[in-house]
């Protein structure tokens, strides 16, 4: 078995198709789902070509939906909530074929902006009662006020991109251009902002360089641990 680190659905989810096909032709094919990526097993290379469909389905709906894509060359390899993988050989007719399917695609994704503006007011109600209260009752409630406005802010990046892929398969080409831009002044302008005016000037370079090598070393740090995981445990157990 071997991992592979997802880029993220919203944002990548070409790249992860693309990487996805070269690992096939490798021998390497997706298993199943893992935690912020794919978990893939060894097997006879051979070109695949990958391909999400986003669909929030009901109790009953499963087998008529799988089906549906298996008469076109589609195998389900794994869902997700409303994600579903598909897999076929490099020469069948693309999961989604025109325009049409392509927006009806990414409007039946969940977008996550109003779950992100609610984890605000939830952010912003607890700051003021850390200014309203004080010692370690005022510790707390500004503890988690950080970590729901950090949830907050990678949420509503996530759900403007959901909304900026839409409109980009829409034509609306302009607008996704613009939103987007928006979505990242929100995401690296609003924390500096903050912490900027919550730290000491003279610590304003230490605060960026934390924040640098916490994003820099978090995603290496989860694939580190995801790979020694599958190498050293998952590996062994399917060798016994």
């Amino acid at each position: 078995m071997k991992y592979l680190m997802s880029g993220g659905t919203a944002f990548a989810e070409k790249k992860d198709m693309e990487k996805l096909r070269r690992m096939s032709l490798k021998g390497w094919h997706v298993k199943r789902h893992a935690f912020m990526g794919y978990s893939l097993e060894k097997g006879v290379p051979e070109e695949y070509v990958y391909s999400f469909d986003y669909r929030t389905l009901d109790q009953g709906e499963h087998d008529e939906y799988i089906a549906y894509f298996s008469n076109s060359g589609w195998t389900h390899i794994f869902s997700t909530g409303d994600q579903h993988l598909f897999r076929s050989a490099s020469q069948s007719v693309p999961l989604h074929t025109d325009s049409d399917t392509l927006v009806e695609k990414y409007s039946e994704k969940k977008a996550y902006v109003w779950t992100a503006l609610s984890l605000v007011v939830i952010s912003l109600l607890f700051a003021v009662a850390m200014f309203l209260s004080s010692g370690l009752l005022a510790t707390s409630f500004g503890i988690v006020s950080f970590i729901s406005g950090v949830v907050a802010l990678i949420t509503l990046w996530v759900g403007f991109t959901e909304w900026t892929n839409k409109w980009r398969a829409q034509g609306k080409v302009k607008i996704a251009y613009v939103m987007k831009r928006v979505a990242m002044l929100m995401v690296y302008g609003l924390p500096l902002v903050i912490l900027f005016y919550l730290a000491p000037m003279d610590q304003w370079v230490t605060v960026l360089v934390a924040m640098t090598i916490g994003g820099v070393s978090l995603p290496i740090m989860i694939w580190s641990s995801m790979t020694i995981y599958y190498k050293w445990f998952v590996e062994r157990v399917g060798e016994e």
